[in-house]
């Protein structure tokens, strides 16, 4: 389709008619990059499905769905330049890294990318010269084959089990206001976390879920819990001990009206559920473990720790079978 706008653009060129429009070009090289390997920041994604491209300002912006692959790993400073005098990074993967980020968004909304073309990661305006699009002086990114074949085979797996989930978007909502959603997951029960203010979380309202398919909206259940972590409130900052133990409160069924489940008052505990059982010795040695530390923290740091309610983990499950956590979590440590 690309290959088509540009070459009839330049033949319209040729015979004195005007170009395609910016608008035409820009919706040709959506559609290509549809399924392609980019660098958003510092974060090697594939394409799912592009929103839109904005030009503005002399900076083209892409909003797309994407499935986050790895992380990037880049020398402090560019690392050479090219025979036409381009800089350029050689860009590698932590041998140890696993496939999938799970943490990371999978909107992606940046002017800070390049895309795989012609064996290289570059900028928009390199891989499509055509399409008019701003120029961008972001240094070219090299892989090496093993690397470029450990991205295209993460690919591949993240996108099937993302096209397999049931649902296209889950959304939180405080009344009219959205304050959380989940798009395209590839994590089968993939835990999505929020922390959108004690304000928004006490106003929450219904969660909403859009079916990918013509599923029948009985074919959801949502479930609320409250979850508590333990809390270290020292002099100025706080930390919470989240990858520790975790108290959870009762599963309460929301109830539902189409793809809308209302989230009740009585749904969201005001206090936090018990607590698991612990020794003063799993304690220090969760908190140093916390800080990156061997051993056991000293007794004056396990001091002035105890439970907190953390938020409240909402549970999709689709024909019974858990597909996605979202956890709406009060503000961390400060």
């Amino acid at each position: 389709m690309l290959a088509g706008l540009l070459a009839g653009g330049a033949h319209a060129v040729l015979a004195g008619q005007a170009a395609p429009p910016p608008a035409a070009a820009r919706k040709a090289v959506a559609a290509a990059l549809e399924g392609r390997l980019v660098v958003g920041g510092a974060t090697f994604y594939r394409v799912s499905r592009v929103l839109s491209i904005d030009v503005q300002d002399g900076t083209a912006t892409l909003h797309a769905e994407v499935d986050p692959l790895y992380e990037a790993q880049y020398a402090s400073s560019p690392e050479g330049r090219t025979s036409d005098g381009r800089l350029y990074y050689n860009v590698r993967i932590a041998p140890q890294a696993a496939c999938g980020l799970p943490g990371v968004s999978n909107q992606l909304d940046t002017s800070d990318l390049l895309v795989f073309h012609q064996g290289a990661f570059v900028t928009l305006r390199e891989a499509f010269p055509d399409a008019l699009l701003p120029a961008s002086d972001r240094p070219l990114n090299f892989v090496t084959p093993p690397t470029l074949t450990r991205l295209r085979q993460c690919a591949e797996q993240i996108a099937q089990v993302a096209d397999a989930m049931p649902f296209s978007r889950i959304a939180v909502h405080a009344g009219a206001q959205r304050i959380a959603e989940v798009g395209r997951t590839a994590t089968t029960a993939f835990h999505y976390e929020e922390e959108p203010g004690e304000t928004q979380i006490g106003a929450m309202t219904h969660l909403v879920i859009t079916p990918k398919k013509p599923a029948l909206p009985q074919d959801f259940t949502v479930s609320v819990r409250a979850v508590s972590v333990m809390q270290c409130d020292y002099e100025g900052p706080h930390i919470e001990l989240d990858r520790w133990k975790q108290g959870l409160g009762p599963e309460v069924p929301l109830a539902r009206t189409g793809t809308r489940f209302v989230i009740a008052p009585h749904a969201l505990a005001g206090t936090a559920p018990p607590f698991p059982r612990y020794t003063p010795t799993e304690l220090r040695r969760a908190i140093a473990q916390h800080w990156g530390n061997a051993g056991l923290a000293s007794r004056e740091e396990a001091g002035p720790c105890q439970p907190f309610l953390r938020g409240y983990r909402f549970a999709v499950r689709y024909q019974s079978r858990l597909v996605q956590e979202v956890f709406m979590a009060f503000a961390g440590g400060c």
